[in-house]
């Protein structure tokens, strides 16, 4: 008896376990046969369906013949064994094949076995015209993909597909999910055709570099230099040279220069909120008198000398009230007021560049959206612009008394050390960018002690001739008569 009339009437002979006579029961056209012991049991010696297997809907039944559920099994490890994935299913039109189909589906799924075609054999077909038509599929539809490239399906079967590279910073898991690439995390690169990533190297000057212990070396001599120089000014106080220079202006450029070195010290090591908040805030903020003081004190050597006489009022009412220390006042209380805006609404805060370099994070500082930043670098460019104004408004003044030119020397320094560092910045952003930024700072101080502050040095103690009233008045004198002339 088959799987089929074994299923019709195998109900029957379970019904209340009804005790049957033993017999023999030969299947017509099968050539199985179904025995029925005295105890109740039927027994099959041809049934495979694995719906008989069920005890409580067959709890008498026995068989001698295998499951079609064993031999499904079996088949599937010889697939799976040899990397067979593309296969054809050829079944009987009955019970039999019907439920073999069914376990074979169940059997194969999760694996990565297709079923490309599924048949029925009848007895009123020719079997060997029947094959023919049947595409015969290979062992794979697609060869495998190679490392780093995932599948994409062709098609409704997943077995037949193309394959895909990942791009740079993404990788396939074949385990996990052989059909998609995986973005690596922000801390981890990979490079294309890749199966796993790797974390990305962490860098940041530490105050250990070689790089930031030399500028803090020379922060440190301009400290000194500075104060050396305020000591000497301050012996020197009532001197043409001193007066000329600014007088107490001098000692408020030189104080303005030791805070804003300050700012230098925290390009270094890793960034926090302090840190990038205190990286630009010392500096942009008391640099501002700095250039100030050259805005009123170009104004007043050009005044001095040209604009007095044709504008007594006004030269009146700038002495009266003091407008040299209204002009520096009102730029650092506006400059104040930009940054203090702008650190409360937008503070800098640590950033982890990742977009330059696929294989680092560079530790750096955010500034935000930059509009209160860009306002306070406005207000810097206007003060240069016009100690440029006033600077060639004196530019035939007299040689050795012209401060205008060496406060204009200074500020082209200025000027090409900051388009030094842009055009850096512009092409590189590696961890050193912080140290060339600090240098850049270091050099915009170094730049008024220089080239305005060592040279009155220098008079005054190598050739303190020159540093007598005498000898400023003869100057005035000539230049008055050449102007006369």
């Amino acid at each position: 008896m088959g799987s089929t009339d074994a299923i019709t009437v195998a109900p029957f002979f379970m019904m209340n376990l009804i005790p049957m006579p033993g017999r023999l029961m030969e299947g017509k056209g099968t050539g199985t046969t179904t025995a029925t012991p005295p105890s109740g049991s039927q027994v099959s010696f041809a049934a495979s369906s694995s719906k008989l297997s069920s005890k409580e809907t067959y709890p008498s039944f026995l068989r001698t013949a295998p499951s079609n559920k064993d031999n499904i099994e079996l088949t599937v490890r010889i697939l799976l064994k040899f990397d067979w994935r593309w296969v054809a299913f050829v079944k009987s039109e009955d019970d039999y094949g019907n439920d073999a189909m069914e376990l074979f589906k169940e059997q194969i799924n999760g694996t990565n076995i297709c079923l490309a075609s599924a048949q029925a054999l009848s007895d009123d077909r020719n079997y060997t015209a029947m094959l023919n038509d049947i595409e015969v599929p290979e062992a794979m539809c697609s060869r495998e993909c190679d490392p780093g490239y995932a599948k994409v399906q062709d098609g409704i079967h997943k077995c037949c597909f193309h394959c895909e590279i990942c791009s740079n910073g993404s990788y396939v898991n074949t385990t996990e999910n052989p059909y998609k690439c995986i973005n690596c995390k922000d801390a981890e690169w990979s490079n294309s055709g890749s199966t796993f990533c790797i974390l990305r190297s962490v860098e940041y000057v530490p105050f250990s570099d070689s790089g930031a212990i030399l500028i803090m070396f020379a922060t440190g001599g301009l400290v000194c230099l500075s104060t050396a120089m305020a000591i000497l000014f301050a012996i020197n106080y009532n001197t043409p040279i001193v007066k000329s220079a600014g007088g107490p202006m001098c000692f408020l450029i030189l104080g303005c220069l030791n805070v804003s070195s300050i700012s230098v010290f925290f390009y270094f090591d890793k960034p926090t909120i302090a840190r990038c908040i205190l990286r630009y805030l010392p500096f942009l903020l008391f640099y501002t008198p700095c250039l100030a003081c050259f805005v009123v004190r170009s104004f007043q050597i050009v005044c001095v000398f040209k604009m007095a006489a044709k504008f007594p009022k006004f030269n009146s009412w700038w002495i009266k009230y003091n407008g040299q220390w209204l002009v520096i006042t009102g730029a650092f209380v506006t400059q104040a007021f930009v940054l203090l805006v702008k650190y409360t609404v937008d503070t800098p805060k640590p950033y982890n560049e990742t977009d330059w370099y696929k294989d680092k994070i560079i530790l750096c500082c955010d500034l935000g959206q930059g509009g209160g930043l860009y306002i306070a670098l406005l207000l810097l460019g206007s003060l240069c612009f016009f100690c440029f104004i006033f600077s060639y408004m004196g530019k035939d003044l007299p040689k050795n008394y012209n401060e205008a030119k060496a406060i204009t020397f200074c500020l082209i320094l200025l000027i090409l050390t900051w388009i030094t560092f842009a055009t850096e910045y512009v092409m590189y952003r590696g961890k050193y960018i912080q140290t060339l930024n600090a240098a850049a700072v270091l050099s915009s101080l170094y730049c008024i002690l220089f080239w305005y502050f060592l040279p009155k040095c220098y008079i005054i103690i190598f050739q303190p001739q020159k540093n007598t009233q005498q000898y400023f008045q003869g100057l005035i004198q000539s230049y008055t008569k050449t102007i006369s002339m």
